[in-house]
């Protein structure tokens, strides 16, 4: 695991720790986690820059609702069938050019695949209605 990953999983860990506890539990809980962290091999350094940073004099600024920056998405919607080549491989093999302008990159995000289920054999041969 990288460490701007594990950067980032800790200070979702410690945002969860702010917003359920109080001042007096969260000293607590904060000092069993630096210890969980080192116990895991986490570098000691690494865990004290990190902790550092989150007081819980901010605890009412990280339970304020943030607003999302609202990107368009772009849905692909279709019939799902076994001998159909992956198409979230081949969306992102040239999601490059999308990124590579500066106008496109900030207003989509990367593609969701969705299948729907085809007709079936019972769908054919049975009504719905009597």
């Amino acid at each position: 695991m990288d460490l701007q990953y594990s950067q980032y999983l800790v200070c979702e860990l410690i945002g969860r720790l702010l917003r359920t506890n109080s001042s007096k539990a969260f000293e607590e809980e904060i000092n069993n986690f630096k210890k969980r962290l080192t116990e895991r091999g986490y570098p000691f350094n690494f865990v004290e820059i990190v902790l550092s940073e989150i007081k819980h004099e901010g605890r009412k600024q990280s339970l304020a609702k943030k607003q999302k920056e609202s990107k368009w998405m772009l849905l692909f919607v279709t019939q799902f069938h076994p001998t159909v080549p992956n198409l979230k491989q081949i969306l992102m093999s040239k999601w490059h050019l999308i990124e590579r302008e500066p106008l496109l990159k900030e207003i989509f995000e990367p593609p969701i695949i969705s299948h729907r289920r085809g007709l079936s054999l019972k769908d054919e041969l049975v009504r719905a209605k009597l």
